[in-house]
């Protein structure tokens, strides 16, 4: 059975007889149905010119929590920014031990103001945003413009459901724990460049579906 870089299942014939087995056709056909709708989507997606990837490492996930590694990329794999960012705020232990950077590493990285113009100009030339873990990008994004006394972020609309619950609707593997399809990690390293062009396979493996 073919799997994905994160583990994640391919073939949508195996994932429908498995949850045909498991919970009935009527839950396989619903997502097969689902499978086909993003599979649509990622496909027209990859078409457009007008997008941008980005993601974020920060200091942790609290509400004073600023970014300290920022990529952003085209879909053609272009890359607009690939930085670490300069804070004097501590790197929370747990964050630490997920993405690797130390305040060690930021001594000489520039600032979050010296990147922004750069930042806000790919906002601006991009019609769609796209993060992995939107939300959560999006709210960092706007806690460390406040942090650094920055204007309020005119980030792109976003695609609507984030590209992770995009991707696990697609797998179609069900966690019984939480009762929605399973997430799935990006394996890419946990560095916010890596992360982004990560996404792009992501993308074309959805797209890549014989489903339709």
């Amino acid at each position: 059975m073919r799997r994905n870089a994160a583990g994640a299942q391919v073939g949508h014939t195996e994932q429908y007889r498995k949850l045909e087995k498991e919970f009935g056709t009527i839950v396989a056909d619903t997502w097969l149905a689902e499978h086909i709708s993003q599979t649509k989507w990622a496909r027209n997606l990859l078409k457009r010119t007008d997008v941008i990837l980005g993601d974020t490492e920060t200091t942790g996930r609290a509400e004073d929590a600023v970014i300290v590694d920022i990529g952003i990329c085209r879909l053609d794999r272009s890359v607009i920014i690939d930085s670490l960012v300069h804070t004097d705020l501590k790197i929370g232990t747990n964050a630490e031990m997920v993405h690797g950077i130390s305040n060690a590493d930021l001594a000489n990285a520039p600032k979050w103001r010296d990147l922004w113009p750069t930042i806000a100009a790919a906002f601006k030339s991009a019609k769609c945003f796209v993060a992995y873990n939107e939300k959560f990008d999006r709210r960092l994004i706007e806690q460390t413009n406040y942090n650094e006394d920055l204007p309020d972020p005119e980030i792109p609309p976003g695609i609507g459901d984030e590209l992770m619950i995009r991707f696990a609707n697609w797998v179609g593997d069900w966690d019984a724990k939480w009762q929605h399809y399973k997430w799935h990690k990006l394996e890419s390293g946990h560095r916010a460049l890596g992360d982004a062009l990560a996404m792009i396979d992501v993308l074309e493996k959805m797209a890549a579906s014989e489903a339709c």
